[in-house]
């Protein structure tokens, strides 16, 4: 166990407590000196706009919003919890190959209505600032479950 100074690439330094070998320590501060500092790295998460994933689940509209420690609080107020193990889909598909991302989650029942899902996505976009990225418009939503697709019924709703 040692304490070494760090120059990291914003211009900061810091000093950092490693532990293990020699050689694995030195491996770190490389590590570190080609990054920016935690206080630098927080501040640029914190301007980057939110954004907000929806798609169509079985229980109804699935709301994840990812970059969003600047509102998490507001979330939260707001029904949403938290979900360490989020994972991005393209084009409808599962990334597997994709690390998990910690996000905000929502789910919004089929039964309280589409407008609700809509309103949500809307105060997102408008007054957090969010950027959305969905795979099925909303309005497919209504549109799937008069199709009586069994999928995105929720269990007690007849198509």
């Amino acid at each position: 166990m040692a304490k070494y100074t760090v120059s990291y690439s914003c211009g900061h330094t810091m000093s950092v407590q490693l532990y293990g070998p020699t050689q694995e320590r030195y491996r770190k501060i490389a590590y570190y000196e080609g990054g920016i500092c935690p206080e630098c790295f927080r501040v640029t998460k914190e301007q980057e706009p939110p954004i907000a994933h929806y798609r169509v689940c079985n229980s109804g509209v699935e709301i994840n919003v990812v970059n969003s420690y600047a509102i998490k609080d507001t979330l939260k107020a707001r029904g949403y919890r938290y979900n360490p193990t989020f994972v991005a889909t393209r084009a409808g598909i599962v990334d597997f190959l994709a690390r998990p991302t910690p996000a905000w989650q929502r789910i919004i029942a089929v039964v309280d209505g589409q407008a609700e899902a809509e309103a949500e996505l809307m105060w997102l976009q408008n007054e957090m600032g969010a950027r959305l990225r969905g795979h099925i418009m909303m309005e497919g939503i209504i549109a799937s479950i008069a199709e009586g697709r069994p999928d995105l019924v929720p269990k007690g709703i007849a198509p």
